[in-house]
């Protein structure tokens, strides 16, 4: 998700700009000024991805902000918006530190296209990026996932095959149901959701070559799976369009669980049901020495909480004893593969599977880790 901020001093062209710019799923605008000051202190306060300015501002010349927001260190990508199409505005743009330069006349498609364009890819989305890429071919990450998790499905992460099955029986899935796999990465689950219940799937993701792997691989089966690009946090899909909505270990993007559950419960029909596969304990982001224990009980989770607060009544069922044994299981695989990681020059895919069982694996020591599966109704 490219997000940004919008700085122009007209009230009625930013709105404009804004209502076009967020029916794209991979824009959000994230903040509005209308004067360079303001953009200041909005720019620090949000870190967008992409600033678009306007030239003409009240206070001061808006490539003149550019200056300063470059003097500054601000990381985003800036876009000149002006009337003023002229080639001494450009290199004036140009020399300030502006990325690109569109004039309001060339149209929100040259816009749109000037933003995906300068945005710097998310660290996240291109780790995924590179993670979807490599375990195309790699034998070392299939026979991982067939021993550690039942069937390689491509997994990043800890939902085995009868993690998968629990999931599908308390769901309901079956050929009448409509269901959104949110944070679907290439969709080998969703496709075997699909395949294994007759359910029409539909797999969102933010990883565009991961997603089109995954219309490549179900060109047969449009009838029960569809993959689109977006942000799972701000899905762009029609409301009540869902009776099930999954979500297998994609809550943490979020910064917001109560918004983000918010808006997923807007896409379910009345009766639907919200299913998400969620861990929690001590990590990198909540080491030990700050972690709080009461918070593991399954109805005194983060997850939990955010629920409570959107008026959702749930149930849970405890996966945590097999999180153990998976992750046990994981570091001896990984382990007697590693070789064959290295030698397919795939040793990130390894590094990346061996931290992430040992973090569980000592936090799992420290009785500092649980998992669980939630099902709540609309």
């Amino acid at each position: 998700m490219i997000r940004i901020v919008l700085v122009d001093d007209e009230a009625t062209i930013r709105y404009g700009l804004k209502m076009r710019l967020e029916l794209a799923q991979d824009l959000r605008v994230v903040g509005e000024a209308g004067d360079g000051k303001t953009a200041l202190a909005l720019i620090d306060q949000l870190q967008p991805d992409v600033v678009v300015m306007d030239v003409e501002l009240p206070d001061r010349d808006g490539i003149a902000w550019i200056q300063t927001l470059r003097a500054q260190n601000c990381r985003a990508a800036i876009i000149v918006l002006t009337m003023h199409d002229d080639d001494a505005t450009r290199e004036r743009a140009r020399a300030a530190g502006a990325a690109q330069f569109v004039g309001k006349h060339e149209g929100a498609s040259a816009l749109l296209q000037a933003i995906r364009d300068a945005a710097p890819p998310p660290p996240m989305l291109d780790f995924y990026a590179r993670y979807y890429a490599a375990i195309e071919s790699s034998r070392a990450h299939a026979t991982f996932c067939e021993y550690a998790y039942g069937k390689n499905l491509g997994q990043h992460g800890f939902v085995t095959l009868e993690q998968i099955g629990k999931l599908s029986e308390v769901t309901e899935l079956n050929a009448a149901t409509r269901a959104l796999d949110l944070g679907c990465g290439n969709g080998l689950i969703a496709e075997y959701l699909a395949d294994a219940t007759g359910a029409q799937i539909t797999g969102l993701d933010d990883v565009p070559s991961a997603i089109a792997r995954a219309q490549e691989r179900t060109q047969t089966k449009r009838a029960r799976l569809e993959f689109v690009v977006g942000d799972l946090t701000h899905p762009a899909l029609p409301i009540n369009s869902f009776d099930v909505i999954l979500a297998l270990d994609s809550i943490y993007f979020s910064n917001d669980y109560v918004d983000t559950i918010r808006r997923w419960r807007a896409l379910l029909k009345p009766s639907g049901r919200l299913a998400i596969f969620y861990s929690h304990g001590a990590n990198p982001q909540t080491p030990k020495e700050i972690f709080r224990r009461e918070t593991l009980p399954p109805d005194q989770t983060p997850l939990a909480d955010a629920l409570k607060k959107c008026g959702l009544a749930f149930q849970t069922w405890d996966f945590t004893q097999q999180d153990d044994t998976l992750a046990q299981r994981k570091k001896e695989i990984l382990e007697k593969l590693k070789a064959e990681f290295q030698a397919e020059d795939h040793l990130f895919l390894y590094d990346n599977r061996m931290g992430e069982t040992l973090g569980v694996l000592d936090a799992l020591e420290s009785q500092m880790h649980a998992r669980y599966l939630y099902l709540a109704r609309a």
